[in-house]
C-alpha cells in the first residue's frame, strides 16, 4: 500500500514556514502500515498543483493533500482536484449552516468568500472540522483515495486522528507493519560507521538501514516491514545486535534516549554524584545534565569559571600552572576536575577548557582545541580534542564529548 503526501503553500517553498504536517502525516501513515513513497511541496499555483496531482494519481494509491482549503484567492486545492478528476464542485448546505453558526457564535460578520469553504467535490465524503470552518474531504476514484485536509496543524491533527485514521484502518486492512528503531552513536563519523558495518548494510534490504548525521552524533535507523509486529521486532532485533557487536560502546542509546539521559540513568543506578567546572562551554554541560528530570539525585553543583581570575579564585588553580602550560591545557583541565570534585564532595568531577573561537586561537593552540578532565577515585584523566565548526558547534561538540567521556568511564567501571 503506497501513499503520497502533498503539502500546499508558497510559504513552505520560501522557508518561512516549517513543514511539520508532512512529518506528522508520514509518521501516522507508517503506524497504520501504509508506506509513504513520495512527499511533494507545491506553491499556490493552480497549474503546478494540477501537474503534481496528476502525477500522484498515477503512482500512489493514497494521496493526502494538506492546505489550500481556506476562503482566500490562493486556496485552490478543491478547484485543482476537481479539474484533474474532471468533476465539479457543489455547494453543501450543511457546511453553509455550520460556517454561519461559527461566525454567529463569535459575533463576527461573515464575508462572502467564506462560503467557498462550503464547496465540495461531487461524490466526496466530508471530514468534520471541529475547530475551524474548512472541512476535509475524502474522494474515492477508481484505484485512488484522495484525502484533503486543512493546512492548519491543529485542525489537521484533530481531523486525521478522529476520522481519517479510522477510515484508512477500515478500508485498508493492516496487512503490513512498518516499524523503525534508531540506534544513537557517538565518536564515529558517518563514513566510519558505514565502513564498519558495510557488510551488514549490503546484506539486508529488509530491514533497511539508513544514516542520519547530526552535529555531534550519527543515528542509524533500522526499518522493517512485516506481516505483524512480532516479525518486525524480530527482524530489527537481529540487525540491531549485529550493529551493536560491530560498533561497541559507540552506540550509546536508542530512539529517544539522549546522551544526558543515558549518563543520568547510569549515575542514578550506581548512586554516584557529579560536579562540573566549565570554561569554554559556559554552562552547557550543566544545562544538559539538568535537562533530565530527577537530576538532583546525581548533579550536585557546577561552576562556570570563564576567566583566568575565576579559575584561580574559585577553583584555586595555580597561577604558576596557568603561566607554565596555558589555561587551555591538560594540566588546567585536570586541576579544574579535581578541585570541583573536592569542593562539591562528589564521586566525579568533570571539567572543560578550550578555545571556542572564532578568535583567540594561535598556531600552537588553534580554535577548536579543547581539553576535558574527569576526576575520579583513582585520580584524573584528561583528553585532548580538536573540533571544527562555528563557535556554537564547537561548544556543543565539547559539551557532548564531555558527557560521553563520563559515560564511557562509567560503563568501563561496571
Amino acid at each position: 500500500m503506497s501513499a503520497e503526501i502533498i503539502t500546499i503553500g508558497t510559504e513552505l517553498l520560501t522557508g518561512s514556514t516549517i513543514n511539520t504536517n508532512a512529518s506528522y502525516l508520514a509518521e501516522k501513515l507508517t503506524s497504520l502500515g501504509i508506506e509513504t513513497c513520495f512527499q511533494t511541496s507545491v506553491g499556490d499555483n493552480h497549474t503546478h498543483l494540477e501537474s503534481v496531482l496528476s502525477e500522484a494519481i498515477k503512482r500512489s494509491e493514497i494521496i493526502v493533500v494538506t492546505g489550500g482549503l481556506g476562503p482566500t484567492v490562493d486556496d485552490i486545492t478543491k478547484q485543482a482536484v476537481s479539474s484533474v478528476l474532471k468533476t465539479r464542485l457543489i455547494l453543501e448546505t450543511g457546511i453553509v449552516s455550520k460556517i454561519e453558526r461559527f461566525f454567529k457564535d463569535r459575533k463576527k460578520e461573515i464575508s462572502s468568500n467564506n462560503y467557498n469553504q462550503a464547496l465540495i467535490i461531487r461524490g466526496s465524503m466530508i471530514i468534520n472540522n471541529e475547530t475551524g470552518t474548512a472541512p476535509g474531504l475524502i474522494i474515492e476514484r477508481d484505484q485512488n483515495t484522495i484525502i484533503l485536509l486543512p493546512g492548519v496543524p491543529g485542525e489537521l491533527k484533530q481531523m486525521f486522528e478522529h476520522t481519517v485514521s479510522k477510515y484508512l484502518e477500515k478500508k485498508y486492512s493492516k496487512n503490513l507493519v512498518i516499524k523503525s528503531r534508531t540506534l544513537r552513536t557517538f565518536g564515529l563519523g558517518e563514513s566510519d560507521i558505514d565502513e564498519k558495518i558495510t557488510h551488514i548494510t549490503e546484506k539486508y534490504s529488509n530491514p533497511c538501514i539508513a544514516f542520519l548525521a547530526h552535529t555531534a552524533e550519527v543515528d542509524i535507523k533500522i526499518t522493517a516491514k512485516a506481516g505483524n509486529q512480532d516479525i518486525a521486532d524480530s527482524l530489527i532485533a537481529d540487525v540491531e545486535t549485529k550493529i551493536r557487536d560491530c560498533l561497541g560502546d559507540c552506540v550509546f542509546g536508542a530512539d529517544d534516549e539522549t546522551m544526558e539521559k543515558i549518563v543520568a540513568a547510569i549515575l542514578t543506578l550506581r548512586n554516584k554524584t557529579i560536579a562540573v567546572a566549565e570554561s569554554c562551554t559556559g554552562g552547557l554541560i550543566s544545562n544538559l545534565l539538568t535537562n533530565v528530570s530527577g537530576s538532583s539525585a546525581y548533579f550536585i553543583e557546577s561552576i562556570v569559571v570563564y576567566s583566568n581570575e575565576a579559575k584561580i579564585k574559585l577553583l584555586h588553580v595555580s597561577p604558576q600552572t596557568i603561566e607554565e602550560f596555558g589555561v587551555v591545557s591538560s594540566q588546567i583541565a585536570s586541576a579544574m576536575a579535581k578541585e570541583i570534585k573536592e569542593l562539591a564532595g562528589t564521586d566525579y568531577g568533570l571539567s572543560v577548557t578550550g578555545i571556542a573561537g572564532p578568535t583567540g586561537g594561535t598556531s600552537e593552540k588553534p580554535v577548536g582545541l579543547v581539553y576535558i578532565g574527569l576526576a575520579h577515585q583513582n585520580g584524573a584523566d584528561t583528553l585532548e580534542h580538536k573540533f571544527f565548526g562555528t563557535r556554537e558547534i564547537i561548544k556543543q561538540k565539547a559539551a557532548q564529548t564531555a558527557l560521553d567521556t563520563l559515560r564511557r568511564h562509567l560503563i568501563n567501571q561496571a
